[in-house]
């Protein structure tokens, strides 16, 4: 609507030229407010000549009529402003919107505003609009045939400063920067990986890889998969892809000409936790670090020097097992020994030893309850499962917190570290 003035003025009638009925009724509309406010002076909308500017320059009052101007104009705006077309929704408070409407749990509270205002619901969360839709076909609609209006993420700090202004391809606002990330993801992720040059193996499913054909005894299951698609097989756990080689010239060649290829461990979410990032040194991955930790192992624990000076640690041990199986012998008849125990303790002692000065089991606790326990619990905090589960095949299962493991792997990480706090 285009509105062409020469003049408006409050008092007398106001001069429109080409103006339509809406147009009228505006003029009409800022007249009433100019006399409400006891306005009398003339509000000129357009150019301004030189002589005009001039006079109110001198004029020591046109700096309230022209705070009296912008009021009317502003309030004029404010009323004349036409009305979206919104959803029904609730009375909105200021600044706050109706976020005082929204309680835990969040789908209890919206799920009582739709029974109130229906499936199609407009809220205000502070200054952010939000459309809420309950509706199978109002939802089915929004995402076909307006799915352009909906393809956006709504703007946040978190994703202005970790995404670098939405400049990521997840986080990137429909558009041609948005088509360029996509066409680079297509073309390097998805196109080029389906080129590699990979062994064969069966088809895998979303999500699971060939998981669901692992079944006990896992030999058997990967023995006849070998037997299908050769001794070089290719597998995706999860989102671990898995090389499976059953011929001994593949495996000799796997550990001699590519031994530094396959030098790694996996990383597994038990390495994490109670290695410390996989900064142990046995797990810690092939590089500086590992040959730094290797350097300092043999130079403490393995070389030539060091070796003899532990050898009284390690008699000490030997001397006791022999006292302790000469008094089992002594007593006449037959009688079970646990050799597992016996052994596992002193291979314990002679880490604690060397790593502590003190021994983890004392002599005088032999053959009692409390050599048992100490034992049971050396075994939980430190021979404790590295190995894969299920969230290491399924990541999503660690942020949801599946069935305690993490929990449960913290737990004995914090408990090992009270352990050594106080034999250190």
């Amino acid at each position: 609507m285009n509105l062409i003035y020469t003049r408006v003025d409050f008092v007398n009638q106001p001069r429109v030229a080409g103006v339509d009925s809406k147009a009228k009724e505006m003029v009409m509309l800022a007249d009433t407010l100019g006399q409400s406010l006891l306005f009398g002076s003339s509000l000129h909308i357009g150019a301004e000549n030189d002589e005009e500017r001039a006079s109110k320059a001198e004029n020591p009052n046109h700096r309230g009529d022209q705070t009296r101007r912008n009021l009317i104009e502003v309030v004029g705006r404010i009323l004349l402003r036409p009305k979206k077309k919104l959803p029904p929704g609730p009375l909105a408070l200021p600044i706050i919107g109706h976020l005082h409407l929204l309680k835990n749990p969040l789908h209890k509270s919206l799920e009582s505003l739709v029974a109130q205002y229906g499936p199609i619901m407009y809220l205000k969360f502070g200054s952010r609009p939000a459309l809420v839709v309950s509706s199978s076909s109002a939802i089915e609609e929004c995402f076909t045939k307006n799915d352009i209006i909906f393809a956006n993420r709504p703007p946040s700090m978190s994703g202005d400063i970790l995404t670098y202004s939405f400049n990521r391809f997840v986080w990137a606002s429909y558009g041609h920067n948005w088509r360029t990330l996509r066409r680079i993801a297509v073309t390097k992720r998805i196109l080029l990986r389906s080129l590699k040059n990979l062994p064969p193996g069966p088809l895998s499913l979303p999500i699971i890889g060939h998981l669901h054909l692992l079944k006990n005894p896992l030999y058997k299951s990967l023995e006849s998969l070998s037997s299908q698609y050769g001794p070089i097989m290719f597998l995706k756990f999860g989102s671990r892809s898995t090389l499976v080689v059953s011929s001994p010239s593949a495996i000799e060649e796997s550990f001699t000409k590519n031994d530094i290829i396959f030098a790694n461990r996996p990383l597994t979410m038990a390495a994490d936790i109670l290695t410390y990032n996989s900064t142990v040194f046995v797990w810690a991955s092939y590089g500086h670090n590992w040959r730094t930790l290797r350097r300092i192992a043999v130079t403490e624990f393995l070389s030539s020097s060091s070796v003899p000076k532990s050898a009284s640690i390690r008699d000490e041990e030997v001397s006791c097992l022999v006292r302790r199986l000469f008094k089992r012998c002594s007593g006449g008849g037959k009688q079970k020994v646990d050799l597992n125990l016996l052994i596992s303790v002193l291979t314990k002692n002679v880490m604690m030893k060397l790593a502590t000065g003190k021994w983890y089991v004392e002599e005088e606790h032999a053959n009692t309850e409390v050599e048992k326990q100490l034992f049971q619990e050396f075994k939980q905090l430190f021979s404790a499962s590295l190995g894969m589960n299920i969230c290491d095949f399924i990541p999503v299962f660690r942020l949801i917190g599946y069935k305690g493991i993490e929990t449960s792997m913290k737990k004995i990480d914090g408990e090992k570290r009270c352990l050594l706090a106080k034999f250190g």
